[in-house]
């Protein structure tokens, strides 16, 4: 998944949220 997934700031940010809380930080990379 890309911050362009659906393009919202909204969407971005709870990405973020879930993904930083996952093991290993792999949603964190993928972000950035």
């Amino acid at each position: 998944l890309e911050k362009t997934f659906v393009g919202g700031s909204f969407v971005e940010g709870l990405f973020e949220l879930v993904w930083e809380k996952q093991p290993g930080g792999w949603g964190r990379k993928t972000v950035a």
